[in-house]
């Protein structure tokens, strides 16, 4: 564990102002789609855990330069993706869990860095889901779980339940990721196909747009029928 310099601390204010308009949504083999309490926002690169994929939006400015200085200073390697947890109280939650490895670089690591209320992040037996350690988290505090700790442990956020759960001010929890080269690959030609499936729907859109413009100038150039038929009546 470390601490973040003071420069690259974030006010939670601001971090909050990201949080997407809807709470995060999973997918369990025993109740199905069920929404979780936290929201969850991905950003650069598209994450897909608990059966659920999480689109990906651009990485905001407010938290750039984070991430560049993580990608710069700490030391681990390239990280290509932020995932962000917004939890608006202590009653707001993360469930013994490990982070899905699946697009991720082989045993790469996974840093974590916590802003505003301390919180209580508790390791479990990977096997047992038995509590080992409870880690006090406080603003600024980075957490890296390194190489195998997927495999070894897995980690939640520990309910703060009733009026006292109600009194924590908000957290918000960023975590960089390293994404395999073949997840890369795969999703740089997913996003290839989608442009080019944009690009073809637009171009069919201009094609029906034009065609109807030209019925319309048709029909306007068309002689109109009197009613009734010709000038001497009907025959």
């Amino acid at each position: 564990m470390g601490q973040l310099p003071v420069d690259q601390l974030i006010n939670i204010r601001d971090l909050w102002k990201l949080r997407p308009p809807d709470r995060a949504k999973i997918v369990t083999k025993s109740q199905g789609t069920i929404e979780v309490a936290r929201w969850t926002q991905a950003y650069n690169i598209p994450y897909r855990f608990s059966n659920t994929w999480h689109p990906a939006l651009p990485i905001p400015d407010l938290v750039r330069p984070l991430f560049d200085w993580v990608n710069t200073t700490l030391g681990f390697g390239t990280f290509h993706q932020l995932l962000i947890n917004f939890y608006g109280d202590g009653t707001d939650h993360l469930g013994a869990h490990s982070d899905s490895t699946e697009q991720l670089a082989p045993d790469s690591p996974i840093v974590s860095i916590s802003f505003g209320a301390r919180r209580t992040f508790r390791l479990h037996d990977f096997e047992t889901n038995q509590k080992i350690r409870d880690i006090q988290l406080q603003d600024g505090q980075i957490l890296v779980m390194g190489n195998t700790f997927q495999k070894v442990f897995k980690h939640s956020v520990v309910k703060i339940g009733g009026a006292k759960g109600k009194s924590v001010s908000s957290r918000v929890n960023i975590t960089l990721r390293q994404f395999s080269a073949e997840a890369l690959t795969r999703l740089s030609m997913e996003e290839k196909q989608e442009d080019e499936e944009e690009k073809e729907k637009d171009t069919n859109h201009k094609k029906r747009k034009r065609i109807e413009e030209e019925l319309e100038k048709d029909k306007r150039l068309q002689p109109e029928d009197p009613a009734g038929g010709n000038e001497f009546g009907s025959t």
